[in-house]
Parts: structure tokens; sequence; C-alpha cells
């Protein structure tokens, strides 16, 4: 008797590892399992609904490659203080079970920072420290578990061959259907029996002959998949049409053998050709309707270039090689470059988890995800950014928020069982016709077992939500992930920023009020302002560049830092300044003034301040009160005074809670109070200060337009364009919701009618092979259809700008 391995189904061959009373083919299955069990990830047996991949002992040389720098620098796409990050191509991914153990790869093996998985591309990007783990160790570790990944450079730019292997299918059975048909037409005419019977003989075996490469090579991918499922004790949907391929078959030979009847081969080679082209008509459709997130369509980055030492913001998308970028302090860099001068502190926890800022000095590379800390930088574009790389950051799991989404866990969970209930309906059906009517057994067997699909059902959540991110980003709203559709229409609270998000940056008044300042000073604070992000320091900078003629010679600024909520500080040509809060510079005698300020510290004396009257954005009115007629409860928390309270509570109508003097903190807990309280709640920020609560939230949104860009903290990104539209927003995501349920609907409907009629035996297998691929085109079009229509009434008719 042969004894399997637990871990992977392997023959032992009498050499099984005995552990906890399991047995093993080999040490490294035993590791595997020992570690998931160890790391409370025992759930993956229990769950697992792939097929447990025939690991064998896997030869550390086939990777020895990855000794070699040169090879190992070619792969790496990251490689920066011992961390490292590597994308392969791992074919054995293809189910939820896959994706879930991948990405625990840090729970299974130490040395493994994250790791995130591409389920359609089959790619998997692991980071992990070099000092733990080295490339071939992680590539040996892959293999071990079932994932052995393929030795090839992943080309981005000319993406992956096509599969013709279903097309060659498709003509092979197309080729053995017609021919059957054929052959066929004699008999289905000669109703008063004249064909020869040697005649007839022929034609019978020769169908049979046409039937077997259908059998064995067209059928392939579904005996495999069906065959992988049982083998865990598990069905999928292609358990049931494997069965009705065989039963077909087997009835077949049966009446030609012993009742000398013609069996159902036209029947048999017709349902495998429909259900290939069912198959490849819904990949055409699907690559027609894709929905994937590609910056260049709609990513609103933003950075800063200088051409001829002129300035001006560019779209990440515009970026070509050798373009100098200005990257400032806290601003993520989008793509591979050099850094041209001076020295920067690059901090890459956007990529590797680890805050520790990596010193760079002159000529070194940065890698795309890092993140400038002190004064501001000139980079040189050593490589386009890549769509990949970029969703990659934006989707990183430390800026994920969590939580669950009720209609896909609801799609997979009736999906996981639909196969099941579909075989037992068809047992009950064969059993009901074997006492009335035995020669409808097979045929009424095989019609439930294939006209019967859930696709349409695990469909309707991800092409809605994803057409419908869509929409959304063509009207300036960016969504991180397509379930945060349903999050959106969920929000009941409706959180605030000021400065930046509800007042109107463009249209602002600035005034300074202090002593004067010399020229040096001025040119030694612009320097300073213009390494700043923040919304108050910008202002500054462009308030003293119009006052003063800057040369273009760069200013090093020293010891520079910016504390969150606080300022800005640094040492520029001997100017030692402090501009910001009075808990940055120290209490001092000064007038308190009852606006926004930015207090100027320079050398230890007091100078000034600058006094900053924002306009409140256009049309901010009208949207507050259609989002108070969707009875949203509204908040504002501001960092400043007061002394926009009465003209806040005018634009609010009085419906809002106000809260100012609010710190970073103070923002972050504020948020935490009303989940408390079971509110379900949208923030709207637009910088560091924000950032706490912005990921906090339920929906994280950041105010972005031409100047500013996003910070990863957060759910998604908004144009400061599309604001007055958030009432629109909400309103569309609900439609959205009530799309998927619709669509639910449809796919119920469809196959309770065709097992109505199926189980009757009205349908044949061929016309169920037609119907089954029609039924989930039909909802992945009605789904992107009625999103296209609520989204064109959305937002062509309403307006609520001006």
């Amino acid at each position: 008797m042969s004894i399997s391995c637990f871990h992977c189904s392997e023959d032992c061959e009498n050499l099984a590892i005995k552990s906890g009373g399991k047995n093993f083919c080999c040490e490294g299955c035993q590791l595997v399992y020992e570690i998931l069990n160890e790391s409370g990830l025992e759930g993956y047996y229990d769950n697992l609904e792939r097929s447990k991949s025939k690991v064998k002992k896997i030869s550390s040389h086939r990777f020895d490659a990855f000794d070699n720098e040169k090879v190992k620098e070619d792969f790496l796409t990251f490689n920066e203080n011992n961390i490292g990050r590597v994308t392969f191509f791992l074919p054995a991914i293809h189910c939820s079970s896959c994706i879930w153990l991948l990405e625990n790869l840090d729970k299974l093996k130490s040395g493994f920072i994250n790791s995130r998985v591409d389920f359609s591309a089959k790619r998997c990007t692991i980071t992990f420290d070099q000092q733990k783990i080295s490339l071939k160790e992680v590539a040996i570790t892959l293999a071990k578990i079932g994932y052995t990944p393929e030795i090839t450079r992943i080309d981005k730019k000319k993406g992956a061959k096509s599969d013709k292997s279903l097309l060659y299918k498709i003509a092979i059975s197309g080729f053995c259907f017609g021919n059957i048909m054929l052959i066929s037409l004699p008999e289905y005419f000669d109703t008063l029996g004249n064909i020869d019977l040697s005649f007839s003989r022929f034609f019978v075996l020769f169908k049979v002959l046409l039937s077997l490469p259908v059998l064995v090579y067209c059928s392939i991918d579904y005996f495999t998949s069906a065959w992988k499922a049982l083998s865990i004790k598990s069905i999928n949907i292609d358990v049931p049409i494997a069965i009705g391929i065989v039963v077909l078959f087997i009835r077949s030979v049966y009446e030609i053998s012993f009742l000398s009847e013609d069996g159902y081969f036209d029947s048999l080679t017709g349902l495998v050709f429909f259900l290939l082209i069912g198959k490849w008509y819904q990949s055409k459709i699907y690559g027609n309707l894709s929905f994937d997130r590609d910056y260049k369509s709609y990513f609103p980055l933003t950075i800063t270039r200088v051409e001829r030492e002129v300035e001006s913001n560019t779209l990440v998308k515009d970026l070509t090689k050798g373009d100098t970028l200005r990257v400032r302090n806290q601003e993520l860099i989008p793509v591979d470059s050099v850094l041209k001068s001076g020295s920067a502190n690059i901090d890459y926890s956007f990529v590797t988890g680890e805050s520790m800022p990596v010193l760079k000095k002159k000529g070194d590379i940065i890698y795309a995800g890092g993140r400038q800390v002190g004064d501001s930088i000139l980079l040189e574009v050593t490589n386009e950014v890549e769509n990949s790389d970029l969703v990659s950051l934006w989707e990183q799991e430390a800026f994920q928020s969590k939580g669950d989404f009720f209609l896909k866990n609801i799609a997979d969970r009736i999906s996981k069982y639909f196969s099941i209930i579909i075989v037992l309906i068809a047992l009950f059906t064969g059993f009901y016709w074997a006492f009335f009517d035995k020669n409808l057994v097979f045929y009424t067997v095989t019609s439930v077992l294939i006209i019967a699909c859930p696709c349409a059902l695990a469909l309707s959540v991800p092409f809605t939500f994803g057409n419908s991110m869509r929409c959304l980003g063509r009207k300036g709203f960016f969504l991180k992930k397509a379930d945060l559709m349903e999050r959106l229409s969920t929000i009941d609270t409706i959180v605030f920023d000021k400065t930046g998000t509800i007042t109107d940056l463009n249209e602002n008044h600035i005034s300074y009020i202090g002593d004067d300042l010399t020229i040096g000073e001025k040119e030694a604070l612009v320097s300073l302002t213009k390494s700043s992000t923040h919304p108050l320091s910008k202002s500054i900078y462009k308030f003293l560049r119009k006052e003063i003629k800057i040369s273009n010679e760069e200013k090093k600024v020293n010891s520079f830092k910016e504390e969150v909520g606080k300022g800005l500080s640094g040492s520029v040509e001997g100017y030692a300044i402090k501009l910001g809060s009075l808990q940055l510079i120290g209490e001092v005698a000064v007038e308190r003034s009852i606006r926004s300020v930015a207090y100027l510290k320079i050398d230890e004396y007091y100078k000034g301040r600058f006094e900053f009257e924002f306009a409140l954005r256009k049309g901010l009115k009208s949207t507050i009160n259609s989002l108070i007629s969707q009875d949203h409860e509204l908040h504002v928390l501001s960092g400043d005074n007061d002394a926009e309270k009465e003209r806040l509570q005018e634009a609010f109508s009085d419906k809002a809670a106000l809260n100012f003097y609010q710190k970073p903190i103070d923002k972050l807990n504020y948020i935490k109070t009303l989940q408390k309280q079971g509110k379900k709640v949208m923030m709207f920020g637009d910088g560091l200060n924000d950032a706490g609560g912005l990921k906090q939230s339920d929906l994280g949104v950041s105010i972005v337009n031409d100047e500013y860009g996003y910070f990863p903290a957060c759910s998604g990104a908004l144009r400061d364009s599309s604001f007055s539209l958030i009432p629109s927003f909400i309103s569309y995501a609900k439609k959205s919701v009530g799309v998927v349920k619709v669509s639910f609907a449809i796919s119920f409907l469809y196959n309770l009618i065709g097992l109505f009629f199926a189980v009757q035996g009205l349908l044949t297998p061929v016309f169920c092979a037609i119907l089954m691929p029609i039924s989930s085109v039909t909802v992945v079009v009605f789904t992107v259809g009625a999103t296209n229509l609520f989204s064109r009434r959305a937002f062509n008719k309403i307006n609520y700008g001006g």
C-alpha cells in the first residue's frame, strides 16, 4: 500500500518521514508543514482549493545562477541596504489558496519581508532581507512549497507570450465536430433504413476515431483541473463539465458496442467545441472590457521637472529618460534615478517597511519608491516608470485599509459550494429518470452538469466595481482597489481637513508682518521652503519668489528638518532658520494672530510672521448641502486657530462639528472615536499632518492638484477640481452596489431556468454548451453597460460646481 505525503500528495515510496502523526516524502515538505503549523497557518490545509503540487526534492543546483552577482542584479528590481525585491513568474498560481500562501511567506520563513501576488499575470513580487535569506534561497523556498519560479527575466514591456494552445484545440475539435456532423447527415435523413450496414458500421467507427483527439487532447484542461480538485476532496466548476464529457463518451461507446446505436459523438465533439469557443470568446470579451489600473490613464501623480533652469509640475506619465527632477522633503520618487548633486537621505519604507533613511551621494542610484527626507534634491531619470512598479507601491500592504467586503465574500462562498450542489442535482436527476425513462438518464445528467455555471456570479463583483473604479478615475477620483467601491457606498460620516481641502490653495492672500528681511535672508528662506511639500511652505515660497529675483544657483540647506504639525528648520549659508508654530520657535512675546500663521525665527531672533487667508473652494456650500441631504454626518478638523469659525459655520449651514487646534495625533484619535461609535468614516486630507487620520479612516482620500502629489497612507486620491462631485461619487457607488445585486439575480435566474429545462431533458448537451459561456458574457456586458450608463447620468447631468 503506497503512502502519500500529507503536504504534496507525492508517493513516499516507503521512505515516509513521520511527524505529528502525518507522513511526508521529504524533509522539505515536513519543514513547510511544521512552519505553517507553528505560524498559525494550518488553515492552508483546511481551506485548500488548489491541487497539491507535485513537490519533489529540489536540487539547489537549479538556482546556482543566482549566486552570480550580475545575474542577481538583473533579476532584482530593488537592491538597497541589504533589502532586495524580485518578481518571479510562478506558473502554479491559479486560485485564492495560492495567493493566501504566497502572501504569507514572511510567516513561513525568516528573511521574507512582504510579498504581493499579481494573480492574472501569475507573478509574485517578494521583498526580502538579504542578510537572512539569499535570492537563491528565495527561489528554492518557492519551489519547495510547490511554486517553482521560471528562471527567465520578466520583460514587462514585451509582456507574456500569447498561449495558442486554446486556438489549436478549437481548430481540432471544430474539424472533428464538422466531419462527424457531415458523416452523420445520411443517418439524419435516412428514415427508411436504406444505408448499407457495412457503411453504417464504418461511419460509426470513423466517428469514434474522430472523437478520440477531442476527448484526449481538446478536453485535457477540463480533466486536469477536475482531477486536481478531486485529489484534494474538492469540487470546482470543471468537475461537472469533465463528468459530462466522460458520460457522453462512455454512453456512446456502450450504445455502439451493445445496442447497435450511433451514440452521441456529434454531441460530444460539439459540446467540447462550443465550450472552447465560449472560453475563447470570454477571454476576448474580458480583455476588451479590461479595467486594469494603468497609471498612464489616470494616475494624478505629479513631480517637479527642471528644464533649462525652469521648474514645472509634470505628470509622472510624461517623464522620459534623462529628465531632471526636483524632489522635496517627504515626496515619493516614482522612477529609478541617479542623484545629480549633493547628498540625500532616502527612506525606502514604502518598499521595505523599514524607515531607516539611506544616505546617498552624487552619482548613486535611487530606486523608485524611495522618499526624500530633508532638503530638496535633483535627480536624473534613468528608466521610464513602469506601470506595475508604480501600482505595486500604490497597493503596498502597509497602506491598505483592513476590513471585510460583504458582496465579495458572499460571492466567494456561493461559488465555493455551487459545483457540489450541481453534482448532487445531476445525481438526483439521473436517479429519477432511471425509474421513468432510462433513455434520458445520460442525456439529462450531462445537460445539468454542463448548463449550470457559477462564473457569472463570480464575475459580478470584480467587473462591476472594476469598471466603476475606471469611471470614477475618468472624473478625477482614484481608488486603490475596486473592492473599495463597496466601502464607499456604506459611508455615513465625512471628515474634512481645512487647509488645502476645503480651502483653495490657488486663491489665497499672504502677508508678512515683522522686521524687514534682507535679500540674503529671503534667499535663504526661499531655499528652505522650496524643500517642503506643506501647502503653507509652498505659499511662502511663491510669495518670496514674486518679491525678489532669486538666482538659479542651488543653495545648500543643512540640517533640514520638517516636524509634522510644527514647521521647518534648517541652516542656509550661515542663516539658522525656524519657520512654523510657536511650539517650534519657542514661546516669545509676539502678537497672537487670529489667522493661519507661520512664525519666523532667524539666528535665534524672532523676525515676524506670515499670515494666510485662503478662499473657500468654489461651490463648497452647494456640495456640503448635497452631502447633508444625503444624510451624511460632517466634521471639520483643522490644525489652525478658530479665526475661520464663522465663515465655516456659514458654509456648512451649522450642520458640521468644527474642531480647531487639532494636532496630527488629535485627528487620528478623533477618527478612532467616531469609529467606536459605529460610524463608517471617510476622511479628506491633503498632506502629512493628515496621514494618520487618512490611514485610520474606513476610506482615506488625499486631495491632489497639479502641484501636490498624493501620500500612500490613503485609500484613494481626489483631484481638487473634482471636489464638487463628492456627492455624485457616493451616490454612484451605491448604484454600483445595486448593479452587483441585480447581476447576482441574473446569474441565479439563468441557472434556475437552465436547470428547470435541463432536468426535464428539454435541452441538448450541445445547446447547454452554447448557453453556458453566454450567461457569463451577459452578466459582464450588463455590469459594464449599467455602470457606464449610471456614470453618464451621474456626472454629465449633475454639476455641484460653480
